[in-house]
Parts: C-alpha cells; sequence; structure tokens
C-alpha cells in the first residue's frame, strides 16, 4: 500500500523546520552560571552606553534584576551591581538579551551597531580605552564607556563628564582609576 503525502504537507514541515533553526541559531550563548557564587563580591560601575551620542536606555523594566550575580536595579538604568566574582560585564549584556562583542552592539530587537569604515564602537574603563569589555569583572567605583558613532576625542571627553557628573547614588570604597589589570 502506497500513501502519497502531499506536497504541501512536505513545503510546511520543512518551512518549520527552517524557522526553528533559525530561531535556536540566532539566540544569544548565555554563560554556563552554575559555577557563580552570589555573595562572593558586591562591586558596583557606573555605565554609559552612547549610540550616536544619545544615552541607551537601560531603565526599562527588561534591563532591571535579570541575574543574581550581575545585574541593573532601582530603575536608574546605569548603576551594575556584581555579587559574584567570577561574573563578567559580558554575561550582564547577555541576560538583558543584548550582544556584546569587540565589534558590535546588538540590541534585542536584533539592530546592530558594529564598526565599519565609518562608525566605530569603542570601550572605556575609567576613562581609558580597552579593546574588549566582555570579561571585564568590574570593581567598585568603575566607570564604563561603551560609545559608537564618529566621535571625536572631545565629544569622548564630554560624554566622560556627563558620565561623571551623574555619579553614584551611593557611597562607594573608592574611585578606581588604574584598575585595569583584569581586562
Amino acid at each position: 500500500m502506497k500513501t502519497n503525502i502531499p506536497v504541501t504537507w512536505i513545503v510546511l514541515l520543512g518551512l518549520m523546520s527552517s524557522i526553528t533553526l533559525g530561531i535556536l541559531l540566532e539566540q544569544p550563548k548565555i554563560t554556563n552560571d552554575s559555577t557563580f557564587v552570589f555573595g562572593s563580591a558586591h562591586e558596583h560601575a557606573s555605565i554609559s552606553v552612547k549610540i550616536f551620542g544619545d544615552r541607551f536606555n537601560f531603565t526599562k523594566p527588561e534591563f532591571q534584576l535579570q541575574s543574581p550575580f550581575i545585574h541593573l536595579e532601582n530603575s536608574n538604568g546605569y548603576v551594575i551591581h556584581r555579587h559574584s566574582k567570577d561574573t563578567a560585564i559580558g554575561y550582564l549584556f547577555e541576560t538583558l538579551n543584548l550582544r556584546l562583542t569587540q565589534d558590535c552592539f546588538v540590541i534585542h530587537d536584533r539592530k546592530k551597531f558594529c564598526s565599519n569604515d565609518d562608525y566605530t564602537l569603542k570601550f572605556y574603563i575609567n576613562e581609558k580605552k580597552v579593546d574588549n569589555l566582555r570579561d571585564y569583572l568590574i570593581i567598585d567605583g568603575d566607570f564604563i564607556l561603551i560609545s559608537y558613532g564618529a566621535e571625536t576625542q572631545d565629544e569622548i571627553e564630554r560624554q566622560f563628564a556627563e558620565q561623571n557628573k551623574r555619579g553614584f547614588p551611593f557611597q562607594i570604597r573608592e574611585r578606581n582609576s588604574n584598575n585595569l589589570s583584569n581586562v
């Protein structure tokens, strides 16, 4: 007995398989957090992400308290709290459904801001330029700036000044000016 499978079913099965595979491949890879120990650290840093000079808005609920190990909270959108000694900034962005690489900042709607001939993605820790932030472990008082665009050095200096003026909403142990040992 021969069974004929309608072509429509074969096409639909192929389409559903392609969509499922595409979704699985596009999902950000969350770092395995089973080695993180809550309470093994208590650090705070100021973060500012500027895209063409506009501040990225981390005050939205989807960016607040997404992980107990490293997170933003209190809807201020600029203070990172790290509660595990091994939790880097890359993991923070993963938990926020954002991607951060050496060359690209990808927003959850898949909008990409990647370095190219006209614009660059730049990273600064305490006003010192670094090549990458993914593996950086923040320390109390760090000021992190991620800037995308074609800014001049004067424009970057204004971004630093704006971040410094905002400061922190609480007392920190001390401001770190040279601690880049774990970059």
